[in-house]
């Protein structure tokens, strides 16, 4: 995937769970802002607080902004530049500076500039500007957060849906793309397991599915399939289930039920024919070994 598509995935993470990233970079976010006064995502300020024409491009594709507000109950205006950054870029932390005085004197507020450094090759990005001329200084600095120094365990512990996300940036940094892949079939598991709403945990797996870059068709077609029955298990079904008691009033629940039966069972075969670990099919459809062993010898005679 190229990086300025990864940069548009990341971005959309900040729109699906804005409250809780705002929770997990900022730990006292509840004593600063008062999420009851909602929050503006501020796409439309980008063209005029760019630095020149070429950024306004730029900007468009990898910056957002944040408008909070303050929770000390003086209606202090907050505004909040998010970058995610997966490239080199030598003007980068004067691109942040001019960001932060635009945003400064427009609004005469309160602003931050947090920097997700995605990729090690960003490592060289300067987070601070420093100006000095005939005894005039001056020093910028932004809050630089890398996502490959963080700790996998203490990630693994957040119950924070935005920690899983880190995650996920993480691991696709590994170059083994094996590991890769049973390791994020491992974090699904784990997702699978934690306490989110279906609408939560739909997101997530589509972000790590969007954001993994296979370069093996066979290995990226798997992995697709695995999370997309994750996806069915954790949203479609409870559609199936609401059906299932609107039909029930109308004599049909034998007919729902052999649907999703046959859904299930189109599901396993494919997860078999791909050679998934058994346990997780099981997990997924909740099918038993017996069931799907018959499955496989059906298979094998078709």
């Amino acid at each position: 995937m190229a990086h300025n598509k990864k940069d548009l995935v990341c971005k959309s993470t900040i729109e699906d769970h804005t409250i809780d990233m705002i929770r997990f970079f900022f730990q006292e976010a509840d004593k600063l802002f008062d999420f009851s006064k909602g929050y503006e995502l501020l796409d439309s300020e980008l063209p005029d607080l760019a630095p020149d024409n070429k950024h306004i491009k730029d900007a468009k594709r990898a910056d957002k902004i944040l408008k909070l507000y303050g929770n000390d109950g003086s209606g202090t205006y907050v505004v909040i530049n998010i970058e995610f950054q997966s490239y080199y870029d030598p003007e980068f932390a004067r691109r942040l500076f001019t960001y932060f005085y635009r945003l400064f004197d427009k609004y005469n507020g309160s602003v931050a500039i947090l920097v997700i450094y995605t990729n090690p090759a960003t490592g060289n990005n300067a987070s601070s500007f420093n100006y000095s001329r005939l005894g005039t200084n001056l020093h910028f600095e932004c809050i630089p957060y890398k996502v490959w120094e963080q700790k996998e365990e203490k990630l693994m512990q957040d119950t924070n849906p935005y920690a899983f996300i880190i995650l996920i940036m993480q691991k696709a940094l590994q170059l083994n793309p094996e590991t890769l892949f049973s390791d994020t079939i491992h974090f699904a598991e784990i997702l699978d397991q934690r306490g989110f709403s279906s609408k939560q945990k739909t997101k997530l797996l589509n972000f790590m599915k969007l954001y993994f870059n296979f370069a093996d068709k066979d290995l990226a077609d798997k992995f697709d399939m695995f999370i997309d029955s994750l996806i069915i298990k954790s949203d479609v079904m409870g559609i199936y289930e609401v059906e299932k008691l609107i039909v029930m009033e109308k004599g049909i629940e034998q007919g729902i039920e052999q649907g999703i039966e046959q859904g299930i069972k189109r599901s396993a075969i494919g997860m078999l024919r791909e050679k998934l670990p058994m346990h997780l099919i099981k997990k997924i459809t909740g099918l038993t070994s017996d069931q799907l062993k018959k499955l496989a010898v059906e298979m094998e005679y078709k």
